[in-house]
């Protein structure tokens, strides 16, 4: 199950700036693995579950952050309604105690170093 960490009150190529820096001020590595825009709609109904539009303007996209050699651990982005939701996985978080904890300090980080104005963290 994936839960979400925190939303931010950019688009999606900010948050993913916004996230970065502070991940690599850890010693951490990150990539981004994937980038969809209209990403909630269905080919068969192209209507977008969060605002109802005929143009779905949600995006996704994913951050690989990680140490060289060892597993990763995978943010998932989802931009909607003008804002950028956070998610992890929670089997990942499980599985490299130490990793989530080093992301969630640079998470954390992210938030001081950008005195962000609408975010919230869960």
């Amino acid at each position: 199950m994936d839960q979400m960490v925190m939303t931010l009150p950019y688009d999606i190529d900010t948050a993913c700036r916004i996230i970065r820096q502070p991940v690599a001020q850890h010693g951490l590595l990150s990539a981004q693995s994937f980038h969809l825009e209209q990403a909630c709609a269905s080919f068969s109904n192209p209507v977008c579950p969060h605002d109802g539009s005929t143009h779905c303007s949600c995006r996704l996209a994913t951050l690989h952050i990680g140490l060289p050699g060892e597993p990763a651990l995978s943010l998932v982005l989802h931009k909607h309604d003008g804002k950028t939701e956070i998610w992890l996985d929670s089997e990942e978080l499980a599985s490299v105690p130490a990793l989530a904890a080093q992301v969630q300090q640079a998470l954390a980080a992210s938030i001081h170093l950008h005195d962000m104005p609408g975010w919230t963290c869960t």
